[in-house]
């Protein structure tokens, strides 16, 4: 292991802190609050030279300054930090940057200064084409003229069209000035600010851009300086950085004053009827508060034997449900809790949410056998927790898990990820039941002493539905289980899951302490068809019974009877889980579909929706050759316009079912999670076509950045299965086309724009990354640590990189670090063979590490070219040494990597160090 840099210790003396040597700590996220991702950063510190010389901190591309064919090509590095045109001719430079998509948004921000007296500019915005500002087939806007007589001139159309010019806007006195330009491609709409002095100023604030493009589609940044007579060296740009956001942010505070709050008062017998009428009130006397009595326990039940949702907000408008910290107790295991239907500008925060009786039961296998092809064990519940043979956990067709004894939430190394079983029933000992398998070949996978978790799932139970919303955000909520999943949204755009937590709950009353061993009975995140994706950030999930998040696409299908013609009657997958009829709001005229052969995956269409007339869809021209029906053998329909931007920041998800994180969407933002301990991957994005879950879609510009994925892929299927022809679940990063269930690698329907950078790769076995059908993606800063292997079958090979039908000319795997345990001649394969790629990795330096005050915190940082290191921890350096990790990841910015805590009270002294992960 490479321990690296010098050991830091704090000691208090009279109350002060003095930096030599350190005290236990909390630590916390350093980015408490909403916040877009840098995908590119240069502070131009690379020496003299061309400007395709600087290698910019942070570069989402990676393919750094490009010199565009006008003047003579000469902006330089001044060697003090900043660019200058060095020549008197025009002088232009881009960098390719990933799209935002249609309803993302981009802010450039560059430090600037330009010399008194004749006049001069600076300019820099973004284009579609790397061309220079001034001209039409750029394709740009929005960009700034930064004049040095103190105004600016937005430009809004293609070239210089559409001026929008601000004089005085700043005052020029030869020193620099920091100006951020910010394009929201959702609102069509322009900001600039100022940075002067140490002062902010906002000096345009959302002008509308005017364009004859639908929407501007930035994939460069320009910066240009115009020709001169004389070389201007005091004429330079200084540090600059991208922000990239994919979709709107989350709303936090309602956007118009709260006029009217209603009170619901304390519990009563009918909980439901109580707050149904509040959230009735709250709808038409908007805009509204609804508090909750603080520190009270509202009950809901009720006599329904079907899965459903008690509570619904209904069509309302500048609404904020706030459970003031209540606990809702709910005592119908097939019940959720709230439906928001039709509203806009919404939040829900405050709750905390729990069963009883529970809507799982669990329990130590005591035997098991396999007689005459059926197979079968017996369990003995755990003092305190339902009887497995209640009507609730019979009544659907029902399944379980096996759960690991010493790691809550994860499921037991080895097992299966699903165990359906025929029946349940009673034994000759009270508290022992015996439970038929379906599959008696699982039987192999079980033993006594296994912990037995049997769930009673009922999905239209869910704790937090959205349907046919925009802008709800769900803050500050704590649940420690449900019936179905924690949080769904279908046909809504922009729900957003803030700072909430799934954890485990406390043990039921007379169990003797017996932990619980898992929290929902389905996803943490399943959202459907969502024009604009969710956002999630700051939440802490642990224990799922399937996927933590989850943002996928249903098909539409063509009716049966269709000729070919540009008017098709459509069908699609109603809120019931049947087909029907296509209906107003499941597209939107403008929207770019994809028509798909079911049988080949070739993608037989492209078309624009041009007129809806329920359940009639027009397209743009004739659609021909396909294959009417509703099952996924026909022609399938894919609106490409559905389920953009989805966002998942600094969450931890723990210890689930079966993946992390779902990257089946486009313009989608992965950064600076923790996902660890799940029985499949870690993030992964495949089809799934079939009738009975067909959540599909590819992404394409997908940035998956700065995360830790850890300990994925240990369940039996995992360890077990052939590749490629079954599900992914293995590798920690799988993204892949073709499943065991379609057997195809469709046609003309690539993943692509995977940016995959700075991200630790821990705990693995098998394949940290596997990719198939992939296209225009670029793998590096990343570090691979060694292969775990601790517990699981003798595998073949151990890779890093695991490759299947990809564009190889398109993928770039470069600048990464990995341990020495895995050799580089067999770091990879493709299509099943060992392989090497020239350039795939570095050298792992040993960092310095450094503590500085920040306010009432401390933080350490260092620099390394991946995130390779873990921070730990001493109390002493005599004695036996007892270093510890510390049980957080550090947030990872490029190569940057910090920890933030406050300082340690107790204690007179800790130590911290560095290790390799």
């Amino acid at each position: 292991m490479l321990l690296a840099g010098i050991i830091i210790s704090i000691f208090l003396r009279n109350g002060r802190r003095f930096l030599t040597a350190g005290a236990t700590f909390w630590l916390c996220w350093l980015n408490s609050s909403v916040f877009s991702e840098i995908v590119f950063q240069d502070s131009f510190d690379h020496g003299s030279g061309n400007i395709t010389n600087s290698v910019p901190f942070i570069d989402v591309q990676g393919n750094g300054w490009q010199i565009l064919p006008v003047g003579n090509k000469a902006i330089n590095l001044d060697s003090n930090g900043h660019v200058f045109n060095a020549a008197t001719t025009i002088g232009v430079a881009a960098v390719p940057l990933i799209p935002i998509g249609p309803d993302g948004s981009m802010t450039i921000t560059a430090t600037l200064q330009l010399p008194t007296g004749a006049s001069q500019w600076i300019g820099f915005g973004l284009a579609s084409n790397a061309q220079t500002l001034d001209i039409q087939t750029s394709q740009n806007g929005p960009w700034i003229r930064v004049n040095n007589d103190g105004s600016f001139i937005l430009y809004g159309g293609s070239g210089a069209q559409n001026p929008y010019r601000v004089p005085n806007a700043w005052t020029n006195d030869g020193t620099p000035i920091t100006v951020s330009l910010a394009y929201d491609a959702h609102s069509k709409s322009t900001m600039v600010t100022t940075v002067e002095n140490g002062i902010t100023n906002l000096i345009l604030n959302s002008i509308p851009i005017t364009n004859s493009f639908s929407y501007v589609n930035p994939q460069y940044l320009i910066l240009q300086f115009p020709a001169i007579a004389t070389i201007q060296s005091n004429r330079w740009a200084g540090p600059m950085a991208v922000d990239w956001l994919p979709r709107p942010a989350p709303l936090l505070t309602l956007p118009v004053p709260i006029t009217t709050v209603t009170n619901i008062g304390a519990p009563t017998d009918d909980n439901i009827s109580l707050i149904q009428n509040a959230l009735n009130f709250a709808a038409t006397n908007g805009p509204t508060e609804i508090q909750f009595e603080s520190g009270v326990t509202y009950i809901l039940t009720n006599s329904s034997t079907s899965a459903s949702i008690p509570l619904t907000l209904l069509k309302a408008t500048n609404v904020v449900v706030n459970g003031n910290g209540c606990k809702i107790l709910i005592k119908n295991p097939h019940l959720g809790f709230l439906t928001v239907m039709g509203c806009e500008n919404i939040i829900v925060k405050g709750f905390s949410i729990d069963y009883d009786p529970l809507p799982f039961t669990q329990g130590v296998v005591t035997s098991e056998t396999n007689e005459n092809s059926k197979a079968s064990f017996n369990f003995r519940v755990d003092d305190g927790y339902p009887m497995p043979t209640n009507d609730y956990f019979l009544q659907i067709k029902q399944w379980g898990t096996f759960m690991d004894l010493t790691r809550p939430g994860r499921l037991a190394n080895g097992h299966s990820e699903i165990y359906d079983f025929d029946s349940v029933s009673n034994t000759a000992i009270s508290n022992v039941f015996k439970v038929t398998l379906k599959n008696a070949s699982k039987i192999q996978t079980i033993q006594p002493g296994d912990i037995w978790c049997q769930l009673a799932r009922f999905n239209g139970a869910t704790l937090f539905r959205t349907r046919n919303s925009e802008q709800v955000t769900y803050l500050d909520l704590t649940n420690y289980t449900g019936a179905a999943g924690a949080f769904e949204g279908d046909d809504c755009s922009m729900v957003n899951e803030m700072y909430c937590q799934v954890v485990i709950g406390p043990s039921p009353a007379g169990t003797n302490g017996v932990p619980r061993r898992k929290t929902t009975n389905a996803d943490g995140g399943l959202f459907t068809n969502t024009r604009i994706g969710p956002w999630v950030e700051g939440c802490y999930f642990i224990g799922m019974s399937d996927d933590i998040a989850n943002a996928n696409v249903l098909p539409f299908f063509i009716a049966k009877g269709s000729m070919p013609s540009s008017k098709l009657h459509v069908m699609t997958f109603n809120s019931a889980g049947g087909i029907g009829d296509f209906a107003a709001g499941d597209a939107l005229v403008g929207d770019n579909v994809i028509f798909f052969n079911g049988t080949n995956g070739a993608v037989l269409d492209r078309a624009t929706i041009t007129a809806i007339a329920p359940p009639n869809v027009t397209f743009d021209h004739s659609i021909s050759g396909f294959s009417a029906g509703t099952n996924i053998t026909n022609t399938l329909i894919f609106d490409s316009s559905l389920n953009t931007s989805a966002v998942y920041l600094g969450n931890q998800f723990l210890n689930s079912r079966v993946h992390g994180i779902y990257c089946r969407a486009n313009n989608i933002l992965v950064a600076h999670n923790f996902v660890s301990g799940m029985a499949s991957s870690a993030v992964v994005a495949y089809p799934a076509l079939s009738l009975a879950g067909p959540e599909s879609f590819a992404p394409t510009n997908a940035v998956i950045m700065d995360n830790v994925l850890a300990d994925g892929g240990w369940s039996f299927e995992a360890t077990n299965n052939i590749d490629p022809d079954d599900e992914p679940v293995w590798a920690l990063l799988e993204l892949h086309i073709a499943t065991s269930e379609t057997d195809f690698v469709p046609a003309g329907r690539e993943i692509s724009g995977i940016r995959i950078l700075n991200n630790a790769f821990t705990q693995w076995a098998r394949a940290a990354i596997d990719l198939h059908n992939v296209s225009d993606g670029n793998i590096y800063g990343n570090y691979f640590g060694p292969p775990m292997t601790n517990g699981l079958p003798t595998l073949t090979t151990n890779v890093i990189g695991d490759f299947w039908a990809c564009d190889y000319t398109t993928l770039r795997f470069e600048g990464n670090v990995k341990s020495p345990v895995t050799l580089d001649a067999h770091a990879f394969t493709k299509e099943g063979n060992y392989t090497s790629i020239a350039g795939a990795f570095d050298l792992l330096d040993s960092p310095m590490l450094a503590l500085t005050p920040s306010g009432t915190n401390l933080v350490l940082h260092w620099d390394s070219v991946a995130p390779a290191f873990v921070v730990q921890q001493a109390d002493s350096l005599t004695g036996p040494l007892n270093w510890t990790d510390v049980p957080y990841f550090p947030y990872v910015n490029g190569t940057s990597n910090s920890l933030s805590f406050v300082f340690p009270v107790g204690k007179n002294s800790q130590f911290y160090r560095l290790n390799q992960r």
